[in-house]
């Protein structure tokens, strides 16, 4: 029988008639697929469920819809109607109205002697077609390999008020619904058809989908609170009128990933809800198709697509009834991104969120080689090629695209993307275009732009038979040799000099910016342990390996997170010795942005455009001054860009838990918590508040007679709170343990999962802080190793380890307070008072354990009833229990684990030994080891040093180092790049004296002085003795050089070599060579992701690191991430 959205069902179809109410378990031909893990059986209830781990059955009190996390209950299963199902008991003698049916059924071994042959080929066939045109990125080449349909005709639900029968002769209100499983190994779609739904409606009732082990409830309308808490819960009996795809009352979903996708549509019914759309990741140049998902209309219909609040609208079209594509549009922000559609430009009902990603973050599947880059970046290029991945726009030889120039602008008040010229139409098959250039140069308006993109494009009338993109857009690059004709009729060959001076006159007048920079570290041991306030530049990154192009002398270079109000941002380089290079002292050396590279809230102004800003305010004037002329004007450009003294840099406070759990203060003591449920960790009064869930770790070992289980840090919650705008709170707990795609954490932002595991997403921006992998290219991303930084410099790290986590918090200096703050201790650089109650209290570091437990961590403690944790409060949580070693250095050993295999493992390590006694576990006792490995070096970074600061000797000084520290001395020896050295070899030794001592040598006007809160005594720091400038403005002629050489070889030899000497330098100049005797860099974004170098060249690299001075040596597992810890920095 088969009345719609029902499909066929009964014994007439060869189905299976249930008989009782027990357990049918269904064991499966192969694994399938759901919430992104594999599973082999499944069962089915009377209740409207089909379970996969074991039987689920109704439970009155569980709202499944709030989050559940209590292991024994949270199990994953399938609802197409979660309710109390009548009990079937002896179903004859009862005459019981309902019946439940189910068949299972693989297409591939059907016999041709099956009576219903012929039947299920054909519903194989159908949904195997039928189900992935109904949703956004379809599996490739789905096939319906395995097929389940269960279905519940007019059962009824138990009365939960009175005792009534419900027989055929004295039927209850019933409900006819199915189930639809239909899978291949690695995708699994589900549909839910409502033919009646007449049980009276109780709260608990409920259709959709429980991921089990903490992944949360998906709703079958997925609205996400945005059509009201009663569309969930209470109007289930009208989903039958509901048309959510092709028929009123089906319901379709691609549940095999991690993440679940509605197929179909949203009823009209539900004036707001949630857009499907695919994919959520896309480049703030735009150009992809993306599937979108909302409302049921014909196909080929145009609807419209609006980006965030900025009216970029675009226009699009139905596929079929229930999807549809729209372009992407170039924006200028980045991060997430409201997406809603209309079909009349007026209601926009529906939305979600993408997040923009910076353009270098973006995989377009081109290689372009240094040959063509050069080109692009070049002042004088006389050809340019333009290749592209011809796959993106269409399968057909005939698509034909457009190649364009495009130009990027800013004035006072607006920012502009503009086309500045066509250069043809081509087939999209070529793959490439050549373009001479002197057929393409600016004809007029040649100083409006300075930045520009290629775009290859299909023309609008295409965009319907797009396969993944409807424009492809590189850049930004310098328009050098787009204008190169032009400005030299105008200004001259050395018209790019010219434009460095006027942009040096405009930036002049603008140095305000400098002021409020977050000063550089000056070594780059703090700035690698500084993770809350900095970290590592793309371009010239260490763990990675990339080329440090713009900064050759630097093997390390950060960039600061968090942007001034004017959205400036600081670059902080090292060279080999670990030491801050200054631009005052190398044209390599470390330059502030006027406008970060990453862009500044609220995006979308001049100044704050993530990439284009600063490569109009900081990347093309280094071209103009630098690159394009052998540096002769490099000077102008450092002389604006200047390294901010890391003399004024103050070290944040890092506090550690790890193991067992072992916390080390932020002022550095260290305890061992025993407590259980939810603490704060850190709580600061509109600022940030971290709480931490301690609870038992999955298939921990029962320890000791009381059968306690040893409890550990299984979860992190994040709220920021700051002035600036705090954002969605953020979970951080233990992934399940099988997944098809392991992973060790998962990351809840509000209330939605978020994934970390393609380069476009290792780093993801939200509303007031950002969320980072810290996996390494080339490396296995276990996605168990996060840091969230906040927008005041806070950061927080978490790494997931054999089912616990560990935590590392960095707060900056300006949050030091003598005030408790939480299980971290409180922030003041005094150890004698770490440990400060919620109630004010000082206990003493010399306290009992006993004590240092009740008085100080108990005081900590959250009770459930207030616990910000979004899900309900598990009584099992906080139930601390028997601890019979709670307050001992070591516990015994319940499983008598030997000295020699303790030692063994951790050596002397107490934690190590703690923790291996403890859990039973030799991985979770070496993850405690490598843990405090890495904290003893992150915090023997985390000092003052004590520093003199950049000496007053002249722009551009020969130095042997740049360590000044005190206790160093420096010899000046020259001076580069042609500056007049005009002092011998000088020696200067920063050191720190009394400031009486001081004055008797007349040498107290200078330098910083500082009274010693401990001596009560007045210090000066100062180089002695008193820097003076050794370096001349003025540059070595080249005319004195021949002069002097025409005295010894006379005067006709005199103008053979000046002449000689004005050809090199022009053609120094036209060449455009980057620096003297030095190959030009290839010339890319200063932030783009180079290549990552070979292994046999990084671990080269690493082995020239571990050569550097004492003040930087750590081991190649602490510079490259160790296997077993990872890396907070």
């Amino acid at each position: 029988m088969q009345t719609p959205p029902l499909f066929n069902f009964g014994k007439d179809h060869g189905d299976i008639q249930f008989t009782d109410s027990s357990d049918h378990k269904i064991d499966l031909p192969f694994n399938i697929s759901y919430f992104g893990t594999s599973y082999k059986s499944l069962h089915i209830s009377a209740d409207g469920v089909l379970s996969f781990e074991r039987q689920i059955n109704y439970m009155e009190n569980v709202k499944w819809w709030e989050g559940v996390r209590k292991s024994n209950i949270d199990l994953p299963f399938i609802a197409p109607y979660y309710h109390s199902g009548f009990p079937m008991h002896a179903l004859e003698s009862t005459e019981y109205q309902g019946e439940i049916f189910y068949k299972i059924f693989t297409p591939s071994n059907l016999s041709i002697n099956d009576n219903y042959y012929s039947e299920k080929k054909s519903l194989a066939n159908y949904l195997s077609s039928y189900l992935p045109d109904r949703v956004v990125n379809p599996p490739y080449h789905f096939e319906a390999s395995l097929i389940i349909i269960v279905t519940w005709h007019n059962v009824a639900a138990k009365q939960l008020d009175s005792g009534k029968e419900c027989t055929k002769n004295q039927p209850c209100p019933g409900a006819t619904f199915q189930a639809v499983i239909a899978a291949d190994s690695e995708s699994t779609f589900v549909i839910f058809n409502y033919k009646e739904m007449n049980i009276t409606f109780h709260e608990t009732f409920v259709a959709g989908f429980n991921g089990g082990e903490g992944r949360g409830w998906y709703d079958v309308i997925p609205c996400h609170g945005k059509c009201g808490h009663s569309m969930n819960l209470s109007r289930t009996n009208e989903l039958p009128n509901f048309k959510g795809s092709d028929y009123k009352g089906r319901f379709i979903l691609n549940v095999g990933n991690d993440l679940i996708v509605r197929g179909g549509c949203l009823p009209d019914e539900i004036k707001a809800g949630m857009l499907e759309v695919y994919p959520l990741e896309v480049g703030m140049f735009g150009g992809e198709m993306l599937q979108v998902s909302g409302r049921c209309r014909p196909s080929s219909s145009k609807f419209y697509c609006k980006f965030g609040d900025d009216q970029l609208i675009t226009e699009g079209i139905m596929v079929n009834e229930v999807k549809g594509n729209c372009p992407v549009p170039m924006m200028t922000k980045i991060g997430p991104v409201h997406v809603s559609w209309s079909f009349d430009r007026n209601n926009w009902s529906s939305d979600n969120i993408i997040t923009v990603v910076l353009p270098e973050k973006v995989d377009l599947s081109t290689n372009i080689n240094k040959d063509i880059k050069e080109q692009w970046y070049s002042r004088d290029a006389k050809h340019i090629t333009i290749p592209w991945d011809r796959t993106k726009f269409s399968s057909s030889s005939e698509t034909k695209v457009h190649v364009k120039l495009l130009g990027y602008r800013e004035t006072d008040s607006t920012v502009e993307y503009k086309e500045l010229q066509h250069f043809g139409e081509v087939h999209n098959s070529d793959g490439r275009y050549e373009l001479t250039v002197a057929d393409h140069q600016c004809k007029s308006d040649c100083r409006d732009f300075e930045i520009g993109l290629f775009e290859i494009s299909l023309p609008v009338e295409l965009h319907v038979d797009a396969v993944e993109r409807v424009a492809i857009r590189y850049g930004p690059f310098p328009l050098g040799w787009y204008v190169n004709y032009q400005l030299e009729e105008e200004l001259g060959s050395d018209w790019s000099d010219t434009l460095c001076l006027e942009w040096r006159d405009r930036d002049s007048n603008h140095k305000e910016w400098l002021e409020d920079l977050l000063p550089c570290p000056c070594n780059l041991d703090q700035a690698l342990a500084d993770f809350g306030s900095f970290q590592p530049d793309p371009g010239c990154n260490l763990y990675t390996g990339s080329k440090c192009y713009y900064h050759t002398e630097a093997k390390h270079c950060v960039r600061s997170i968090v942007t001034t109000k004017d959205g400036a941002g600081n670059q902080c380089c090292y060279g080999n010795d670990g030491n801050l290079i200054y631009s005052q002292l190398s044209y390599q050396g470390s330059t502030p942005d006027r406008s970060h590279v990453w862009g500044a809230v609220p995006y979308g102004k001049p100044n704050l455009v993530p990439s284009l800003s600063h490569w109009k305010h900081d990347v093309v004037s280094y071209y103009y001054c630098c690159l394009w002329n052998a540096n002769q004007l490099c000077y102008e450009y450092m002389e604006l860009r200047p390294t901010t003294d890391c003399k004024k840099y103050e070290p944040p406070g890092i506090a550690f838990l790890r193991g067992d759990p072992h916390i080390t203060t932020f002022d550095g003591q260290t305890y061992t918590f025993i407590g259980s449920g939810d603490y704060k960790m850190v709580e600061l009064e509109k600022v940030v508040t971290i709480l931490g869930r301690f609870s038992s770790r999955p298939n921990a070992k029962e320890i000791g007679i009381h059968s306690w289980k040893p409890k550990v840090l299984t979860s992190i919650y994040i709220q920021n709170e700051n002035e600036k705008g705090g954002g969605e709170r953020i979970e951080i707990h233990p992934a399940p343990e099988r997944t098809n795609r392991p992973h060790g954490l998962d990351i809840r932002v509000g209330n939605t999962r978020k994934f970390f595991f393609n380069e476009s997403t290792l780093w993801q921006d939200f509303e007031g802080y950002s969320i980072v992998n810290n996996a390494l290219p080339g490396h296995t991303n276990r996605h168990d190793n996060f840091t969230v930084l906040l927008n005041n410099n806070i950061g927080v790290n978490v790494l997931g380890v054999n089912g616990l986590l560990h935590l590392m918090v960095a707060l900056p200096s300006q949050l030091k307070s003598p005030k408790g703050l939480g299980l971290l201790g409180n922030f003041d650089d005094h150890t004698g008072n770490d440990y400060i109650s919620y109630q004010g209290g000082a206990i003493s570091p010399n306290a009992d354990k006993a004590k240092l437990h009740e008085e100080f961590a108990k005081s900590w403690a959250v009770q459930k009833e207030h616990s910000l944790f979004p899900f309900p409060k598990d009584p099992e949580v906080f139930e601390e229990g028997s601890r019979y070693f709670e307050f001992k250095d070591l516990p015994d050993s319940p499983d008598g684990l030997s000295n020699s295999a303790l030692s063994g493992v951790c050596g002397n390590n107490e934690h190590c030994m703690y923790d291996y006694k403890i859990s039973g576990s030799r991985e979770i006792a070496m993850s405690t080891l490598a843990a405090n490995t890495l904290f003893s070096y992150v915090k023997s970074s985390i000092f003052k040093v004590e520093n003199c600061g950049l000496p007053e000797v002249g722009k551009l000084a020969e130095l042997n180092h740049y360590n000044f520290s005190v206790g160093h001395e420096i010899k000046i020896t020259g001076c580069k790049e042609n500056r007049n050295f005009i002092g011998g070899e000088t020696m200067l030794k920063c050191v720190r004296e009394r400031l009486d001592e001081a004055e008797k040598e007349d040498r107290n006007d200078y330098g910083d002085i500082k009274q010693d809160l401990k001596d009560n005594v007045k210090y000066i720091t100062h180089w002695v003795p008193r820097p003076s400038e050794v370096c001349s403005a003025e540059e070595s002629s080249d005319a004195s050089l021949g002069l002097y050489i025409g005295i010894a070889v006379g005067a006709a030899v005199l103008l053979i070599i000046i002449i000689i000497i004005v050809v090199i330098v022009v053609k120094k100049r036209k060449t455009g060579k980057a620096r003297t005797g030095k190959e030009k860099p290839t010339p890319a974004s200063r932030v783009k992701r180079e290549e990552v170098k070979d292994p046999e060249a990084a671990e080269a690299m690493l082995g020239e690191v571990n050569q550097r001075s004492p003040v930087y040596k750590p081991s190649k597992d602490a510079v490259r991430m160790s296997e077993v810890q990872g890396q907070a920095v």
